[in-house]
């Protein structure tokens, strides 16, 4: 679940202790620590352990399907042969909305006049002229299942080092740039680097994470090269999502016939629907 977080950890140390260690990208590595000669040293690794999912749900997810909402921007590749576009999600009859784009100016367009959607293959074919069109914007909705849940997952930070002193050094570094670096680390994970985001053909799953704490460090060797390590864990969210292929169809009148005899009561008849 975070191992984009720890390679944005690596790749942190990696510069932040270069003055320290010669060609860090050597000698600090995101994965766990397997070659530890002497030649080698100094050598950290990080790498993730224990995972823990919540078996609470959200108020916010459901087992049910439900109407989601999604904007789409499609850049127009004039080189493109046809004007058909793959969508995202498959979307519900009745409920997109597409503007085309002309030098900044928004175009609306209609439905069968001047673009049509495949609800099988989820793409949408555009009738009408796009040499001076930039880009296609649509919204619309589909039907998904959608499930949150809270993760807990620990990573350490193992450091090996032939003297004592330099364990207690880069601990003490590492431990300041993380600490100093916690909300910058969580907001790269979640917004500026390409979010964390699996999927299939009908499934979607995002991380997230919220917080990243420190649980204690413990010398794992006390004899040449020393061992140190950090333990600390990630709390973050797990967003599932499922495409489903269900359409919302308007409420439709509803009529019921009734007869009455000649004392009044009701005569058994069909009711039509």
């Amino acid at each position: 679940m975070i191992q984009n977080l720890l390679l944005n950890i690596s790749e942190l140390l990696q510069t932040e202790l270069a003055g320290f260690i010669p060609q860090p990208t050597n000698h600090i590595l995101a994965l766990p620590l397997t070659d530890t000669t002497d030649e080698s040293l100094p050598l950290i690794g990080i790498y993730p352990s224990s995972l823990e999912i919540s078996q609470n749900i959200k108020e916010s997810s459901s087992n049910q399907p439900q109407l989601q909402e999604l904007h789409q921007e499609i850049i127009i590749d004039l080189q493109q042969t046809g004007l058909t576009y793959q969508l995202d999600k498959t979307p519900v009859r009745g409920f997109t909305l597409c503007h085309l784009i002309f030098d900044q100016e928004q175009v609306l367009l209609e439905e069968d006049t001047d673009f049509t959607i495949d609800y099988q293959q989820a793409t949408i074919t555009l009738k009408k002229d796009l040499s001076k069109a930039s880009k296609i914007l649509i919204d619309y909705s589909f039907m998904s299942i959608l499930v949150i849940r809270e993760f807990i997952q620990e990573f350490f930070i193992d450091i090996l080092d032939a003297r004592l002193t330099n364990i207690e050094k880069f601990s003490s570094l590492i431990l300041g740039i993380l600490l100093t670096s916690n909300d910058e680390l969580i907001k790269n994970y979640n917004f500026h680097n390409p979010v964390t985001q699996y999927q299939t053909n009908k499934i979607v799953t995002t991380h997230l994470i919220s917080q990243i704490r420190l649980i204690n460090g413990n010398y794992i060797n006390l004899f040449s090269p020393f061992k140190f390590q950090l333990r600390l864990k990630v709390i973050g969210q797990l967003k599932l999502s499922k495409t489903v292929r269900e359409s919302v169809s308007p409420i439709q009148e509803i009529q019921i016939s009734q007869n009455l005899n000649s004392s009044g009561r009701e005569n058994p008849a069909p009711t039509d629907f």
